[in-house]
């Protein structure tokens, strides 16, 4: 029988997850990894046990499987296997964990395609900071089932960080920027005009960006508005958009020829590392930018979308709303904006994996 069986679809999630293996294992725990969606090309061999992609439905997986407890990531499919396997395992009386990795949509995590905000709520929630759990108590989960453990991929930037600095940034400067840059660099983060609530990513009314107005996605908006301000910059700096991982060339194709280079796929902590500044909208890549001390600078379309920042940074770095202010910040933060000191607690995977280890111990 399998201790564990861990499940993965979304990226995000999977910096949370993926890191509390080790950790598992630590404790003599066996982990099986069952990953699907934009996943499995990111996990790739980053993981500590190999990664199968299920198959069948939630019954046949956990038949093949028989963990002893499922723990599960959440994503932004509102029918995947995660859910199914929440109320599979349930329904045989398995204890159930999910992690999720930051406060935003909390309301339709675990919503499926079922009305109630909680439907398919796991047993145990394993959260980052305490807005997350707030977030989870407001809608009714026992405050008892939830665990604050912080976000277990700091711990890997962490170590990387110390990696990285041992080989100094000039090295990976020139391993990472293909172009001999004679100006500062700014890194772009990308993201996807979509996600939970499309609407949600799309023009509105309430942005108080624009772009040129032929492109309608949040990505797209806030791409134009980038280039246009870096456009009036003199000397005008090297730029690098930086493709999240499911942000394909083609859907950003209008938008390449703008930047001096891009960068996908590889570990986006050495690119933001080999920057002198990174910028983007509310990318958890912000986050690591800043716990490796660059200055940020999140470009918001409309106000609301602060909320989605990283708790960890949402005080800490410069932001954008309207053209005016993007064009004041970016040369504030190429002339050496002051940077806040971003702290995280260390251990995040262990705490998690203890969380784990302990309901193991109870349904025993």
């Amino acid at each position: 029988m399998t201790d564990i069986l861990m499940f993965i679809e979304d990226p995000g999630v999977a910096n949370f997850m993926v890191p509390v293996i080790p950790a598992l294992q630590g404790l003599g725990l066996h982990v099986a990894l069952r990953v699907a969606g934009a996943a499995v090309e990111y996990i790739g061999q980053s993981s500590a046990v190999r990664a199968w992609t299920p198959e069948g439905d939630a019954a046949a997986v956990l038949d093949a499987v028989t963990p002893r407890l499922i723990f599960s990531g959440t994503s932004e499919n509102m029918r995947s296997l995660g859910l199914d396997l929440i109320a599979a395992g349930r329904a045989r009386g398995l204890p159930t964990v999910a992690a999720v990795d930051a406060q935003s949509n909390a309301a339709a995590r675990f919503r499926g395609l079922e009305s109630a905000p909680l439907a398919f709520a796991p047993d145990h929630i394993l959260v980052p900071d305490d807005g997350t759990a707030q977030a989870y108590t407001a809608l009714g989960h026992a405050q008892s089932e939830i665990t604050v453990c912080g976000h277990p991929h700091y711990d890997s930037v962490l170590e990387r960080l110390v990696e990285l600095q041992d080989e100094g940034r000039d090295h990976v400067r020139a391993r990472i920027i293909k172009a001999k840059a004679a100006g500062p660099v700014i890194v772009f983060a990308a993201e996807i005009s979509t996600g939970l609530f499309p609407e949600q990513y799309v023009r509105s009314s309430e942005y108080s960006l624009h772009g040129s107005g032929h492109f309608h996605g949040r990505t797209e908006v806030v791409i134009e508005e980038f280039l246009s301000a870096i456009a009036l910059m003199t000397p005008r700096p090297h730029t690098v958009l930086r493709l999240h991982p499911k942000n394909t060339r083609e859907e950003l194709a209008p938008f390449l020829d703008g930047f001096d280079e891009i960068s996908q796929g590889g570990p986006g902590l050495d690119v933001v590392f080999a920057a002198d500044a990174v910028c983007g909208m509310t990318s958890v890549l912000l986050a690591e930018a800043a716990v490796a001390g660059r200055p940020v600078l999140a470009i918001l379309p409309r106000r609301d979308e602060r909320g989605w920042l990283p708790l960890l940074i949402q005080d800490q770095i410069a932001v954008a709303e309207t053209r005016t202010e993007l064009e004041a910040a970016l040369g504030t933060l190429v002339a050496g904006a002051r940077i806040l000191p971003v702290t995280i607690e260390a251990g995040a995977a262990e705490r998690a994996a203890a969380a784990i280890a302990r309901i193991l111990q109870v349904n025993r």
